[in-house]
């Protein structure tokens, strides 16, 4: 099963209109892949829109017509930010379909002071800022430990970050939608594939087979394009399993 974590950076909303940024890009990509948000992320997202909203009440009691006209109720207000934010986090299921993941990590507190101390990656090379990054990377390491079958796929814009990811090579880091989707069709031209393709339409060695692109098809299966020994065949693949379900030869 494909899987895609999710930072606080690709899909942050201070506004009080909607939960999540960037909805629309995410409710395409949930049909192929489970997304998963820190716990610590949707904590970040909420923080976010209260001192926005609390900036923007601040602004509304200096008005001129506010203090005129004595209309500023603080915990009135104060109330309504609350349940703004909490009324938009009850929905923010609608918004993007996702499993808000919290595990427990006092296994990993050790190895996270050690990276603190040290300045590594997630946190920063000249200070021991980078908490909620570490709190997302241990997460995701927790997860990969509990499910070693998935695939595993990390949305993010955050350079240190995507540093500590990068020594896991079962861990896909990427910035936005289209590297997933590339992703999986940059794999369809690689010798595993091609190989099991071979054994699939029983081709031996000398038969030149080469891939032309990949795609989605309206049944939400991967629709290759390959040229065998120069003519032009189609092969479907399911999406997820990318085992061959259909071909042309």
């Amino acid at each position: 099963m494909d899987v895609l974590f999710l930072d606080t950076n690709v899909i942050r909303n201070q506004g009080g209109e909607s939960f999540f940024g960037n909805k629309e890009t995410f409710q395409t990509i949930s049909s192929h892949a489970q997304i998963i948000i820190p716990s610590i992320v949707i904590d970040e997202i909420k923080a976010q829109k209260r001192r926005n909203l609390l900036s923007q009440l601040e602004r509304f009691r200096k008005n001129y017509f506010t203090q005129k006209l004595r209309i500023f109720n603080g915990p009135l207000f104060l109330d309504l930010i609350e349940d703004v934010i909490e009324h938009l986090y009850s929905n923010c299921q609608d918004e993007i379909s996702h499993t808000e993941l919290e595990v427990d990590l006092k296994d990993r507190l050790l190895d996270m002071r050690k990276k603190a101390v040290s300045n590594l990656a997630p946190f920063e090379e000249q200070n021991d800022k980078g908490f909620k990054d570490a709190y997302i990377f241990f997460t995701i390491l927790e997860y990969q430990t509990e499910n070693p079958n998935d695939e595993i796929f990390v949305m993010t814009n955050d350079g240190r970050l995507k540093e500590a990811l990068d020594f896991d090579k079962e861990i896909k880091v990427i910035s936005d939608v289209e590297e997933y989707y590339d992703y999986w069709e940059g794999y369809f031209s690689e010798d595993y594939f091609i190989g099991r393709l071979r054994e699939e339409l029983e081709i031996d060695d000398s038969v030149l087979i080469e891939i032309m692109d990949a795609n989605i098809n309206e049944d939400d299966d991967w629709d290759i394009s390959v040229t065998i020994n120069g003519a032009k065949h189609r092969i479907i693949a399911d999406f997820y399993s990318r085992e061959i379900i259909n071909n042309d030869y």
